[in-house]
């Protein structure tokens, strides 16, 4: 990681032994895409061999530290005298995420009793990435979920608030955290990138009840120990197993897309009503759509996933379409074109516009024949993976 400055302003209080360290994998959306933004709406995604890395260590200064190669020097950090963390950095504007974590989660940790009231904490977090290209452009691997992953799960760990917790309750512990840090700024994105980067490997994931969650306090540390203990009406995060044949392959398109900026486009030239007709039928094809991949991974039946998502590939683009949203790009044609064969399957991942498109191949030797394919054709393959933690790497 290029950093232009003195590492000997930062003090730690930790050796290097004692320093919390967490890897975050990227996500890719299989399928569900767009409809999985509403309450109860299902979505598959993937875990992928390439990892957000955070090292989290206590400091014994006035002040903590961001590090990232995203900025050019660290960025220091305290607290204002209502105990919110602030820093005066002109580039802190630029991690809003970050700082909203950290305050989430100490509120929690307090809550708890985990985090004394009186005595501030300081740490410093050093964040590498390998979920970005050489020039810092986002592969549009769930980038800005997994860094909140990263940091609700270090800061857990330093309060001590991953132990004696089962799996299941690890991963909805931090899930409902990170849920409960975006809305606080305002996010409105699925989530599913947070679901299935806590989850990790291929997930089922269906979306909470987002009237129920918008009616719920989410200001004190005892508001969100409340809403952390809650049942969430609807959610839902399920790991699929998938035949260990089923082969990932990956293109990039060197594209910049923003999920955010795509769903917030309006169709102005479509009436309310004729809007409200579409999404409905929208959604009711993309729900069976996703149960029916789903279905197809725990039956272990190759032709029905490839008709899955192909049917949901065709429903997204016809919904986008309707809607005048960009989705399918001249490279994201070209590379969806060159996969004729029945043992593989091609789709677009994500919202489209950029970033990355996919296939999965029902044997390892198709999926080599995808990625020489797509490189004669002069298209970027990213080299990553299917990717699932071991429980004892939590």
């Amino acid at each position: 990681m290029a950093q232009s400055y003195n590492d000997s302003t930062i003090i730690h209080t930790n050796n290097e032994t004692d320093a919390i360290k967490v890897a975050v994998p990227g996500k890719l959306f299989l399928a569900g895409e767009y409809a999985v933004v509403n309450s109860g709406q299902a979505a598959l995604l993937t875990t992928v061999d390439a990892f957000l890395h955070l090292t989290l260590e206590a400091n014994s200064g006035q002040n903590g530290y961001l590090i990232t190669n995203q900025a050019d020097h660290p960025l220091a950090w305290t607290y204002d005298v209502n105990g919110q963390v602030v820093s005066d950095d002109p580039e802190a504007g630029e991690f809003p995420l970050i700082w909203q974590a950290i305050q989430t989660v100490m509120a929690y940790a307090e809550a708890v009793g985990m985090k004394s009231a009186t005595t501030p904490d300081y740490f410093d977090l050093e964040i590498t990435s390998d979920l970005d290209a050489a020039d810092g452009t986002k592969y549009g691997l769930g980038s800005s979920g997994a860094i909140s992953v990263a940091v609700v799960s270090a800061l857990l760990k330093y309060y001590k608030l991953d132990q004696n917790i089962t799996e299941s309750q690890w991963v909805y512990r931090v899930y409902k955290l990170v849920a409960i840090t975006q809305a606080q700024l305002g996010m409105v994105g699925s989530l599913g990138d947070v679901a299935a980067s806590t989850q990790t490997g291929v997930i089922y994931y269906q979306n909470f009840d987002r009237e129920w969650f918008n009616q719920q306090a989410k200001s004190t540390g005892e508001d969100i120990h409340h809403l952390i203990e809650e049942f969430w009406p609807e959610l839902m995060i399920e790991q699929l197993p998938i035949d260990p044949d089923w082969t990932l392959s990956l293109v990039w398109s060197k594209e910049k897309a923003s999920t955010e900026d795509l769903l917030k486009m309006v169709a102005h030239h479509i009436s309310e009503r004729e809007l409200e007709e579409i999404m409905a039928s929208f959604k009711q094809l993309a729900k069976r759509q996703v149960l029916m991949a789903k279905a197809a991974i725990q039956m272990n039946e190759w032709s029905l996933f490839k008709s899955a998502i192909k049917d949901n590939f065709e429903n997204i683009l016809n919904y986008t379409q309707t809607l005048n949203k960009p989705y399918l790009t001249k490279s994201f044609k070209k590379a969806l074109k060159l996969v004729t064969s029945d043992k593989s399957v091609a789709k677009i991942s994500g919202a489209g516009a950029g970033d990355c498109a996919y296939a999965i191949s029902s044997q390892a030797d198709e999926a080599k024949n995808v990625q020489a394919t797509w490189r004669e054709n002069d298209l970027v393959v990213l080299p990553f993976a299917f990717w699932q933690r071991n429980e004892q790497e939590r």
